[in-house]
């Protein structure tokens, strides 16, 4: 598979350059458009912003390597980072509809200028930015590149819901997973096709 790992870098102030083993990968959103996100990365607390992914799926199918994944970001700061590949998928997450003017806002009260949108009640919210075809496709690559580089289960949670003793598991799983707090990835992810395409 293609990996870029020339146009986005990270370095060492923004991520934790301690090499350890792997047994989770995780999927997250980037709850922004195109790759704001590593732009932001870069400037947050005067540069040494640690909560970053070591990879980004932009929303072409474009996979990003951000830092070598054998080190980590402080996603949650907590012990269970240095176990964690945290993929990024370019995604807004949640959506409103405003009654008035008919027409979606992100979560930063920006009118939403795609097209496809997911109507399911999930975790206080109804509407969601659609993740897309070639999006899905490179996460399937990238993730039996990491799971046959890293010897990492080809287990798939398969839902987003909350599950307990997470510690122990090793494989594939998205933030959403450890607290009900989080909204990535959200019910526009085909998670059942996922679970097909990892056992394949």
């Amino acid at each position: 598979m293609v990996i870029d790992r020339v146009t986005y870098p990270l370095f060492h102030n923004n991520f934790v350059m301690e090499a350890s083993s792997k047994d989770k990968i995780m999927l997250v959103n980037t709850f922004g458009t195109g790759m704001n996100h590593y732009e932001g990365w870069k400037t947050r607390r005067g540069g040494k912003y640690k909560s970053t992914t070591a990879y980004t799926i932009d929303r072409d199918g474009s996979v990003y390597e951000h830092f070598d994944p054998n080190y980590h970001g402080k996603v949650f700061d907590k012990k269970v980072d240095t176990s964690l590949i945290v993929i990024s998928m370019v995604n807004m997450g949640y959506l409103t509809l405003d009654k008035e003017s008919n027409e979606y806002l992100t979560w930063l009260g920006d009118i939403y200028k795609g097209k496809d949108v997911v109507d399911r009640r999930w975790r206080g919210h109804r509407y969601w930015e659609a993740y897309t075809k070639e999006q899905q496709d490179s996460v399937v690559e990238l993730l039996k590149f990491l799971c046959d580089k890293f010897t990492i289960g080809n287990n798939v949670v398969g839902h987003n819901t909350k599950v307990e003793a997470l510690n122990t598991f090793s494989g594939i799983l998205c933030r959403s997973n450890f607290d009900k707090h989080y909204s990535d990835l959200s019910p526009a992810w085909d998670f059942e096709q996922l679970k097909e395409n990892m056992v394949l």
